[in-house]
């Protein structure tokens, strides 16, 4: 394949996401949320630190857990650390992007709310008059 034919395929790569490539524009893919730089490099023009830095993180994630690299520079804001994710990582983590009303992408419910929506509604105590009368067996 073609270097050209390379790193246009690499853009056209975040459409899995909901991402549109851009021709020719200051951002190489669009997205509601994120604005995308695609690189792709060789082996030999990948930078070896970061690849043994996020090697690292990978050997040291317990498993289930995500690998994260978050690269800080001394004397910079902490708001300013890259994170870097795998690409597989990232997409499963993006995949609960859904479409909000308004045609954006919004979060949708995290695990733990959905378990929440599906646990039975219990009333406050001070709202069980609506039960009906009380059983004669519960000491009332």
């Amino acid at each position: 394949m073609s270097p050209t034919k390379t790193w246009k395929k690499n853009e056209l790569s975040w459409k899995k996401i909901g991402a549109k490539r851009n021709h020719f524009e200051a951002e190489d893919c669009s997205h509601p949320l994120f604005s995308i730089e695609c690189k792709h490099r060789s082996i030999q023009n990948y930078p070896k630190t970061l690849r043994d830095w996020f090697e690292q993180a990978r050997a040291n994630a317990d498993q289930g857990k995500i690998p994260l690299l978050a690269i800080h520079l001394a004397g910079e804001l902490r708001a300013n650390d890259l994170v870097v994710l795998r690409r597989s990582d990232f997409e499963d983590l993006v995949g609960r992007l859904a479409p909000a009303p308004t045609g954006n992408l919004a979060l949708g419910p995290r695990p733990e709310a959905i378990i929440a929506q599906e646990a039975p509604q219990v009333p406050p105590e001070g709202d069980r008059a609506s039960e009906g009368p009380p059983d004669a067996n519960d000491g009332s």
